[in-house]
């Protein structure tokens, strides 16, 4: 793991790590938990490093390195650390984001099976669904709604 002062000359010029390693980790001694992944392929990906509410450390991607210059990745790993410092994590709202189900989960899995025990009326339901509901929120007709 070897920590020193980034330069966008060293990012651009880092292109293969050591022989005989799949990746090498180069650590910014201005922005502590910024750092610069490149794999043996050449890629050079921006990760944040930070040790989380429970005290465990982790290790999140901020962007590509080839898109991303080295002063926006300080800026966004400083925006991210002083959030976590004040205890709001931005990437547990990112993974929260992707638990959250889709329309169509949702009427799939809780709202039909609900609807058939509980209301005589859901064929109406499910055509109001089909017809008004879904193109609104997704420009398509019942792609993935199975409901019937």
């Amino acid at each position: 793991m070897p920590t020193q002062l980034l330069t966008q000359n060293f990012v651009k010029r880092s292109n293969l790590c050591p022989s005989g390693k799949k990746k090498v980790d180069f650590f910014d001694t201005k922005v502590p938990g910024l750092l610069l992944k490149v794999l043996d392929s050449g890629r050079k990906t921006w990760y944040v490093r930070y040790s989380n509410a429970h005290g465990r450390i982790k290790e999140k991607k901020l962007a590509n390195a080839a898109i991303m210059e080295l002063s926006e990745a300080r800026e966004l790993a400083r925006r991210n650390l002083s959030d976590i410092a004040l205890g709001n994590d931005p990437f547990d709202a990112i993974a929260a984001m992707k638990q959250m189900p889709t329309l169509s989960e949702f009427l799939n899995d809780t709202y039909l099976p609900y609807i058939r025990s509980h209301k005589r009326s859901w064929e109406t339901d499910l055509t109001l669904i089909r017809v008004h509901v879904l193109p609104a929120y997704s420009g398509e007709r019942d792609r993935s709604f199975r409901g019937s």
